[in-house]
């Protein structure tokens, strides 16, 4: 236990602006663990969390002071003090985090595998952001892959249940996919899942012009094309699936595709400066995918085991494929966590990078 916690704050009205604070830790309450917040990935994802965290709650997650949020990050922790009878000092678990060095976790529902967290400002929460699972012996925690599943775990499991969500729905009445930011990691895992998906789907990958080789060497898109050259997309049958979320670049594929398009999937916010408007655009509404209820569908559509079968062989595929493209790289320290917050931010990481993050 440390003489004083460190956490990373945010402004709510304003990403770009931090805030480092110090505080004296509390003492544990029973059924409680101080947990060492060991390392952490930070991907576009978590500018998503930090977007819509008053909206969808992630603010609520690990409560901040009026006007600042702290945003979650999956990753790895290890118990420093514990007050729960089950769950040991030196224990590693893996879960989502703030950004600090410690925090406190209320347990409840320990098994061999894990527990579900249960303070009052998680209680609205969806299931999968509560649930944290004990890693020491998993084989698919081994060290040499703990990057590649906190970068992709949590990304690549929303891939699959868009994917899952477009072919249960019969791809709304096509078989052709559009997906913004196509180089970023959860697009690069649904590309990965259509083009090995059994109803042979065409696929259209929009990125920069910076990121437009990288993407074309995942061989995961039929065809990569640039924001610039939205225009050019073929006017057929096809489904949204924007990634993106700007303003900008959603009124161009909708104008472009119009009533061509069948549905319009509304996932991200790589281009979290334009977030623009829903409303008034050609072509079908979109429609924002929340990936916990889809999930928490699928588990009550085929049981806990059957979902755990079906998600672990689409993971094991795509994380043996990423391996061939995939570069880790480390943040220690206050000073390099803020480089890494800021990069991802600015969207000036190369998307081939795994970035690890520790305050350690």
């Amino acid at each position: 236990m440390t003489d004083q916690d460190l956490d990373l704050l945010v402004r709510k009205d304003d990403l770009r602006t931090l805030e480092w604070r110090q505080s004296a830790p509390r003492r544990l309450y029973s059924d409680e663990i101080r947990v060492r917040v060991d390392r952490f990935a930070f991907t576009a994802n978590n500018v998503t969390y930090a977007l819509f965290g008053d909206r969808m709650g992630y603010w609520d997650l690990y409560p901040a002071t009026e006007g600042y949020g702290r945003p979650p990050v999956w990753g790895f922790g290890t118990i420093v003090e514990s007050r729960a009878p089950d769950l040991q000092v030196g224990e590693r678990l893996y879960g989502l985090w703030p950004i600090s060095a410690q925090c406190v976790l209320r347990t409840d529902r320990v098994t061999e595998t894990g527990f579900v967290e249960t303070s009052s400002s998680r209680a609205a929460r969806a299931a999968a952001y509560n649930h944290y699972l004990r890693i020491d012996g998993a084989p698919d925690f081994a060290p040499e892959l703990e990057a590649v599943q906190a970068v992709f775990r949590p990304l690549f499991i929303t891939s699959f249940l868009i994917a899952d969500f477009l072919e249960e729905n019969d791809g709304f009445g096509t078989q052709t996919a559009v997906i913004s930011s196509a180089s970023s990691k959860t697009s690069l895992g649904l590309g990965h899942l259509l083009k090995h998906s059994a109803n042979r789907w065409r696929t259209i990958g929009l990125t920069s012009a910076g990121n437009v080789d990288f993407v074309r060497r995942t061989a995961y898109f039929d065809e990569v094309r640039t924001y610039d050259e939205v225009t050019t997309i073929p006017r057929q049958p096809s489904v949204f699936v924007d990634m993106a979320g700007g303003a900008a670049l959603r009124a161009a594929v909708h104008e472009r595709l119009a009533n061509s398009l069948t549905y319009s999937c509304a996932v991200g916010g790589t281009h979290w400066e334009d977030p623009g408007r829903a409303q008034g655009l050609p072509g079908p509404r979109p429609t924002l995918f929340f990936a916990p209820g889809r999930g928490e569908k699928r588990r009550s559509d085929w049981g806990p085991a059957g979902f755990e079968s079906r998600y672990g062989a689409a993971w094991d595929s795509f994380r043996a494929s990423a391996s061939h493209w995939t570069e880790e790289i480390d943040f220690r320290g206050q000073a390099e966590v803020e480089t890494l917050y800021r990069a991802v931010l600015e969207g000036k990481l190369a998307p081939h990078t795994v970035p690890m993050g520790s305050l350690y």
